[in-house]
């Protein structure tokens, strides 16, 4: 009876939206520093290069330019330009905020662990 208690709270505290978001941001800056990767970032970071990018795939290569939405949230991914696992253990921050855009899922798989100079089909910001 208690864990079904326990377990009702937990999933009540993690589907709060600033929850989310701060667990997501922990979880990646974890496996940057299990890779030796330097550099962090926050979710209001993510929220801010949001709004510098406005609402826009980085790369534009699927001629999305624009984000969608679902149930009143933007669907992107948190895209490294200089891939962890590509730099890890050197001395390049790609963890930090420098280091990141926000990309289309479609953009996003089509990049995977590439540079961008490696990546034909991207840098063409919109």
């Amino acid at each position: 009876m208690r864990s079904n208690v326990r377990r009702h709270q937990n999933q009540q505290y993690h589907d709060d939206p600033e929850i989310r978001k701060q667990c997501y941001t922990r979880v990646r800056n974890r496996y940057a520093r299990k890779k030796s990767v330097q550099g962090t970032h926050t979710s209001e970071q993510i929220q801010d290069q949001l709004k510098r990018q406005k609402y826009r795939c980085y790369y534009a290569a699927c001629g999305n330019a624009k984000f969608k939405k679902k149930d009143g949230k933007y669907i992107y991914h948190i895209d490294h330009t200089y891939p962890i696992s590509r730099v890890a253990g050197s001395d390049i921050p790609a963890n930090s905020i420098d280091y990141l855009v926000l990309a289309c899922p479609a953009c996003n798989h089509s990049k995977k662990d590439k540079f961008p100079w490696e990546w034909a089909e991207g840098g063409r910001l919109c």
